[in-house]
């Protein structure tokens, strides 16, 4: 898993990344298992991309997040 994050940061470091939606309940999140996977509740914590992500200064946003993504993406007030 850390490898595969590193070459996720290498990746979007080249790629100029300004922001990273990532999927929930992965090594990607910012929603992990509380415990062991399939006993565990949720808990809001970063995966080992999203830190590796966040610690380099790229946001991350959940895929989930709609709130964040409708400001971010919605006509005149984002990218949008």
């Amino acid at each position: 898993m850390v490898a595969a994050a590193r070459e996720m940061l290498s990746v979007a470091r080249a790629e100029n990344v300004r922001l990273a939606v990532l999927m929930n309940i992965s090594a990607a999140s910012r929603v992990i298992y509380a415990g062991k996977r399939r006993a565990a509740p949720y808990r809001i914590g970063r995966g080992v991309a999203a830190a590796l992500l966040a610690e380099a200064g790229i946001p991350i946003v959940s895929q989930r997040d709609w709130k964040t993504l409708d400001r971010i993406f919605s006509p005149g007030l984002g990218t949008g």
